[in-house]
């Protein structure tokens, strides 16, 4: 079922390539959907439209996305710490929602979200797809038959 969930939502995501605002909220659409189908949730809808491709939207979306995935998870992993300087410059409103998100470990601390360069469709492809692949991994129980590394 998780790899369903992570091939439909790569495969509607590679669609929104070039970078536009219509793509873009097109593609986080999808990613939307998929989760809510997959997963059985409701994420709550935005409290505004997507007016522009910035780091502040792109983290409201990951943040809201998390508040809903996090309650159905299987595993709570441990917390990741992180170096806080990496969130230096940012507005208290990024700071606070990518905060959680990295010690959740659904951003990487030194990726895309936290580098300073611009956001392209690339680069929020790669937080989109770290963001996937974390919700695989903790929406799931891990089987002892399926993961040898679990053996005692």
């Amino acid at each position: 079922m998780t790899a369903l969930l992570l091939g439909t939502i790569i495969w509607s995501g590679a669609q929104a390539q070039t970078g536009t605002l219509a793509e873009f909220t097109q593609a986080m659409d999808q990613f939307e959907s998929a989760f809510e189908t997959v997963l059985k949730i409701k994420i709550p809808d935005r409290r505004a439209e997507i007016a522009q491709v910035d780091l502040p939207t792109l983290v409201s979306e990951l943040d809201r996305w998390e508040k809903s995935i996090w309650p159905v998870r299987a595993i709570t992993p441990p917390r990741r710490r992180f170096d806080p300087n990496v969130l230096e410059g940012m507005t208290e409103g990024v700071q606070k929602p990518l905060r959680r998100l990295i010690e959740r470990g659904f951003v990487p601390a030194n990726g895309p979200l936290t580098s300073n360069k611009p956001l392209t469709a690339e680069r929020i492809g790669d937080a989109v797809g770290y963001f996937i692949s974390r919700t695989a991994e903790i929406t799931h129980q891990p089987s002892r038959k399926f993961t040898p590394a679990l053996m005692d």
